[in-house]
């Protein structure tokens, strides 16, 4: 069970699971606005594994191919693809089950989702070959996540709306410019082996400019997707917000270049996620939103109790290692006592010895020195052990 356990963390690791949260909020976004409102719980589930499993066929696949390149960089060359943690056969059949996942989801969702199903992983693979040729491949990357919302529309409406290639093009766009700050921390290393990226082509200070010009298109592309869906306040609120959030992300990395991973995880992950709650305000009836709310409350309780739990579980382990060193002290300082008053008493060894080879008694020389009667014989054994250590 435990090595189950690690295989699937290894597995999670390798296609760093947690990025998840900045395609699937589009998906969702596209699929409550086309359906204005709540699209049931079958293409819940359908699109959350359409998403999952195209997202790791792409994460699986750019890690297969970037075997060479990840090993020689120090920032990846721990990753499970290249220490050994996932073996390449393990990577292939990965591949081929997401693969096949996909497919399969994009049969059961309609027709026109399973015709699309092939040209979309196409797509999605092609990012890790664009990046040995083109400087354009942070732009396929955003291609492959702008597709999310659009197949969305697709799952819900068997057809692609304009405002749908909006919503993509504004995903496109926000993605494209955080991979670009993203991958200014390997700008010396792309330009040492020769990989396309436009940090490594055109500088740090170019890349942040044509970053922040790709956030100003997405932002545009979103106002028109809002406009064009016909959404009111809150979708207004939403392309505001980003638009917020995005300005904060530069000003992040403007001011230190280490806080990048704070700007890309931490912001673009708060992103997508208000974004989608503002379209839920927007399209969800309020009763559903009660529920909705009702459920989230749930969930945190429930995850604080079993925080809760765990650190009483924390708290009573530490309390045992407290006890354990108490009693080890204790066991520890009357030998240490002994030996310490022993040691004190070595100066009249000499005058013990003699004593003892007189023939006096124990309780004589103790009267006659001054010394307890214990501390004579400790240092009788100790003389002992010093002569036959000469012998």
């Amino acid at each position: 069970m435990n090595s189950f356990k690690k295989k699937l963390a290894d597995f999670s690791e390798l296609v760093m699971f947690k990025h998840s949260v900045f395609s699937l909020p589009f998906i969702f976004i596209a699929m409550l606005v086309a359906a204005n409102g709540w699209f049931g719980w079958k293409l819940l589930i359908l699109g959350a594994l359409a998403a999952v499993s195209a997202r790791n066929f792409a994460m699986g696949v750019n890690r297969y191919l970037d075997r060479d390149i990840d090993i020689l960089n120090p920032r990846t060359k721990g990753r499970p693809s290249v220490d050994g943690r996932v073996s390449n056969r393990q990577m292939l059949g990965f591949i081929g089950v997401n693969a096949l996942l996909f497919i399969v989801v994009a049969y059961f969702v309609n027709d026109l989702a399973f015709k699309l199903a092939i040209p979309i992983l196409m797509v999605l693979g092609a990012y890790t070959l664009f990046k040995r040729f083109s400087a354009a491949a942070h732009l396929i990357l955003g291609v492959s996540l702008g597709l999310a919302p659009i197949a969305g529309v697709v799952a819900v409406s068997s057809e692609i709306t304009a405002w749908s290639v909006y919503l993509g093009l504004g995903v496109m766009f926000w993605v494209a410019g955080f991979d670009l700050l993203y991958s200014l921390q390997d700008m010396e290393f792309d330009k040492k082996n020769n990989l396309h990226s436009i940090p490594s082509r055109f500088g740090a200070k170019n890349t942040m400019n044509i970053a922040k010009v790709f956030h100003i298109l997405a932002i545009v592309f979103w106002a028109w997707f809002v406009s064009d869906a016909n959404l009111g306040i809150w979708g207004q609120l939403s392309v505001l917000f980003a638009a917020l959030m995005l300005t904060y992300e530069h000003y992040l990395v403007n001011k230190d270049f280490t806080k990048i991973d704070r700007a890309f995880f931490t912001v673009n992950g708060y992103l997508g996620f208000v974004f989608l709650l503002f379209i839920i305000l927007e399209v969800i009836q309020m009763e559903y939103i009660l529920i909705g709310l009702v459920f989230i409350l749930a969930l945190m309780l429930t995850t604080l109790i079993f925080s809760n739990q765990k650190l009483k579980k924390e708290v009573k382990v530490l309390q045992e290692v407290l006890e354990v060193k108490d009693t080890t002290i204790s066991d520890l300082e009357v030998p240490r006592v002994v030996v310490k008053e022993a040691v004190d008493h070595f100066s009249l060894h000499d005058e013990v010895m003699e004593c003892v080879e007189a023939g006096e008694s124990r309780e004589s020389i103790s009267e006659k020195l001054g010394i307890p009667a214990n501390k004579i014989e400790l240092i009788i054994k100790f003389d002992k052990i010093k002569k036959e250590k000469h012998v």
